[in-house]
């Protein structure tokens, strides 16, 4: 963590600024795993890993270490199969007479209500304009209002899209074409691929500053369109 962190200020507010946002991602790469190894050796822990520490989103506990420490948690590399009572790790290792196995692998996105025309999910992919509205839309009478993972503020970013779609849905702003709001979500894409490794739990993921920023010009673009149609 920052300096910043360290006395008592959250992540979001001292290392998720759009000033840091702006830095070539080798430096922000840099200078964050300085400041995790600063508080402990993450290897020796066994919670390095082994892609960039920014390549996915990082999980912030204190308590982690000390149970590790302590033994009461042990860190095991990735499960190579079960046998009936015992698991089976790739290094070789077991861990037998098991009463619960707990999966934590994430789930998928799914909108059982909706057909699957209306709202289409491939490999735990939506394609939506700031991952709000579908496109292919004629009318824009259906928003997705929180379906993001933030690596910064979630509350502030939800916010600044229920208000976009306030304004959407009582006409006060109209939308992009279809034409401008798929090129846009596949911008976003390219760029989700080029910080992040390929992961099912990662196709959501934003910036909260970088996603915030894009809500609130989207907001103002629209605004000046409404302006153009009173004049």
């Amino acid at each position: 963590m920052s300096r910043l962190a360290n006395r008592g200020v959250p992540w979001d507010i001292s290392l998720e600024t759009r000033f840091r946002q702006q830095w070539p991602t080798i430096i922000q790469e840099y200078i964050t795993m300085r400041n995790f190894q600063s508080r402990f050796d993450h290897a020796k822990y066994g919670l390095l890993p082994k892609h960039g520490v920014l390549n996915s989103p990082s999980v912030i506990s204190d308590d982690l270490p000390h149970v590790i420490a302590m033994g009461s948690v042990i860190m095991k590399p990735n499960i190579s199969y079960f046998s009936k009572a015992a698991v089976n790790f790739q290094d070789g290792s077991l861990v037998d007479n098991l009463d619960v196995v707990v999966f934590c692998t994430g789930y998928n996105i799914t909108f059982k209500f909706l057909e699957q025309d209306i709202l289409p999910v491939k490999d735990n992919e939506v394609k939506l304009y700031k991952q709000v509205f579908a496109p292919h839309h004629r009318h824009p009478t259906l928003a997705v209002i929180g379906l993001i993972q933030s690596s910064g503020a979630f509350n502030a970013a939800i916010e600044l899209q229920a208000r976009w779609v306030v304004k959407v849905f009582t006409k006060k702003i109209e939308l992009p074409s279809c034409k401008e709001m798929v090129c846009d979500i596949l911008e976003k894409k390219k760029s989700l691929s080029a910080n992040f490794y390929r992961s099912k739990r990662l196709t959501i993921q934003v910036c909260s500053v970088i996603h915030s920023e894009s809500v609130i010009l989207a907001n103002l673009k629209s605004q000046e369109w409404e302006l153009r149609q009173r004049w």
